[in-house]
């Protein structure tokens, strides 16, 4: 038998270096998925903040209908003679205090709803976390009505 100049690897030996060679492969498929979930985070981050103009719109919009609607219930009350005569003959109708009552609680409630939607939109800029949730609840609001039509 001729002697050996070279020691052959041993099983172990060729199983250690294959396990070396799949935790390397591991931890590059690892990194690559953070990136990925990284890049996703930033993406949700980016549209959380971007659509904050066009709430504030829309929260403008309808806080003023509502005020407005509010408004002019409390004018009706006070400028229609009508609500007298109705007074008279049937109590269950529409009093003018209803009137009243229905359009301060929808005034009320606007500049409530306006304030407390700036107070969101303002602590959203500031936060990332929530820039995310503001463009989760977005999209989920996206979806259900593109699903439900």
């Amino acid at each position: 038998m001729p002697p050996r100049s070279k020691k052959s690897p041993t099983r172990i030996e060729l199983l250690e270096e294959k396990n070396k060679e799949l935790e390397e492969e591991l931890r590059s498929v690892r990194r690559k998925s953070k990136k990925v979930i990284d890049k996703f985070a930033e993406f949700q981050e980016e549209v959380g903040g971007s659509i904050i103009p066009y709430q504030k719109l829309g929260l403008y919009i309808g806080s003023g209908i509502l005020f407005l609607v509010g408004l002019s219930l409390i004018i009706y009350a006070a400028t229609h003679p009508d609500l007298d005569i109705l007074e008279e003959y049937d109590e269950d109708s529409y009093t003018r205090e209803s009137f009243y009552i229905s359009g301060g609680i929808l005034m009320g409630f606007a500049v409530l709803a306006l304030l407390i939607g700036l107070y969101w939109f303002r602590t959203v800029k500031k936060s990332p976390g929530l820039k995310k949730l503001n463009a989760t609840m977005f999209e989920i609001e996206l979806a259900k009505d593109v699903f439900s039509r």
